[in-house]
């Protein structure tokens, strides 16, 4: 594979987060980057090219997505603005000649949590709908709002998505998915209603042209674990209802940690647990990705574990229904970092690969998960992130490792395994 570095306009700004999507409209996949002081841009046209940077304090990605119907997606993110927290939209195109707009503001630390993009989320039009965790003040709450697109050219009031129409649900974490058999999507978000201060896996629907519908909540989890801040995953199959992954960590004083998956039935999720494994960490962002691994069309899930004692990729392939065989742990020489689904040599489904010390492979899943033939050898041993997204345009998936240092893009060749 051939690599590209992307350093900021200046290289003393570390590199914080990236997001991959086509900015420009050419059908290529291109980098947004963030650093402590600016958003930058970098457009792909079989190499990459500087396109611009916008100056931001503190800016944090979001999502990304087609919310203004202009076939160019845009970028979504939040940042300090003359000392306030704003949520800013900036929108794609041929050229970024807009600063980016603000959708609101909000005093003190309004931060980003997580975003879902979903095209669309409760409604029919094929505009990216964004469904964002934020809070709204330091030490506030956290809430959910999603901000639906619009082919006017500009974003629908946004909703705050209640509980039963009692005060701000205090939000953590989310997905989207398409939990029920109808067209449209609708959220998933794990949240606290203040109303009796009980935590819950909340179902929220939308309709079209609508408010969200009432949030319909789960029963409560298991005592023995703990509500994840993290690790929500959306596991989607074609033509099924998509269900919700959880990694969990155990309570205070468990030994073990859990996977629970929950589905949509009369409106409201309904939780399984599906495995215990040795999990405690409550703060990890990148322990979970589903896709279709092996190309039988399930719903496959991998799981980047910790304990005290050590890190492990676990797998476990679909069965049908949004249903788990066994997890299994992949034997691996270092601990695993991060994990991405990626398409290698133009074939139609994605495969998982991994990141571990400074090597990404693949992890073949025919038989006994194992680990391939090294894909990329010699990255930045500081990466903590990893995305698979075709960058060049030649129908095979790139693959993007993210560091302290910057984005090193690895191009593919149809040559790979």
């Amino acid at each position: 594979m051939e690599r590209w570095l992307a350093a900021g306009k200046n290289e003393s700004e570390a590199f914080q987060e990236a997001i991959v999507t086509d900015f420009n409209g050419d059908g290529r996949a291109d980098v947004v980057t963030t650093s402590k002081v600016s958003l930058d841009t970098f457009a792909s046209n079989g190499g990459f090219a500087f396109r611009s940077s916008f100056d931001a304090i503190a800016p944090r990605l979001a999502a990304a997505g087609d919310v203004d119907g202009d076939f160019v997606n845009d970028i979504l993110f939040s940042a300090n603005v003359d000392d306030q927290s704003a949520l800013l939209l900036l929108r794609g195109g041929r050229s970024f000649s807009e600063a980016p707009t603000s959708l609101g503001k909000a005093p003190g630390m309004l931060q980003v949590l997580t975003g879902a993009v979903s095209n669309p989320i409760g409604g029919l039009d094929d505009v990216t709908d964004i469904g964002v965790v934020w809070k709204n003040a330091p030490g506030g709450d956290f809430f959910v709002s999603l901000f639906r697109g619009s082919t006017k050219g500009e974003f629908d009031a946004p909703f705050a998505v209640s509980a039963d129409g009692r005060s701000q649900a205090v939000a953590r974490v989310l997905a989207a998915g398409r939990f029920t058999a109808g067209a449209r999507d609708s959220l998933a978000v794990v949240a606290t209603d203040t109303g009796t201060s009980t935590e819950r896996l909340f179902h929220v629907p939308f309709e079209e042209g609508a408010a969200p519908g009432k949030m319909e909540p789960s029963d409560p989890l298991d005592g023995a674990y703990e509500w994840p801040k993290a690790n929500l995953v959306a596991m989607k199959q074609e033509g099924a209802p998509s269900a919700v992954a959880m990694l969990v960590p155990p309570a205070a004083g468990g030994e073990a940690g859990a996977v629970f998956v929950a589905r949509v039935e009369g409106g409201r999720f309904t939780i399984t647990r599906a495995a215990t494994v040795a999990h405690k960490r409550r703060d990890r962002t990148s322990d979970a990705i589903s896709d279709d691994f092996n190309g039988d069309g399930h719903p496959d899930l991998a799981l980047v574990v910790e304990d005290d004692a050590k890190r492990a990729l676990l797998v476990s392939l679909g069965t049908g229904g949004a249903s788990l065989s066994p997890f299994v742990e992949v034997p691996m020489d270092k601990a695993p970092r991060a994990v991405a689904a990626v398409r290698l040599s133009g074939k139609r489904r994605r495969e998982l690969v991994v990141l571990s010390a400074d090597t990404v492979r693949p992890v073949l899943v025919d038989g006994a998960p194992r680990l391939g033939d090294p894909l990329i050898e010699g990255v930045d041993d500081r990466a903590t992130a990893l995305v698979g997204a075709d960058f060049d345009g030649d129908g095979v998936d790139d693959v993007a490792v993210g560091g302290l240092d910057g984005v090193e893009v690895h191009f593919g060749r149809a040559v790979l395994p």
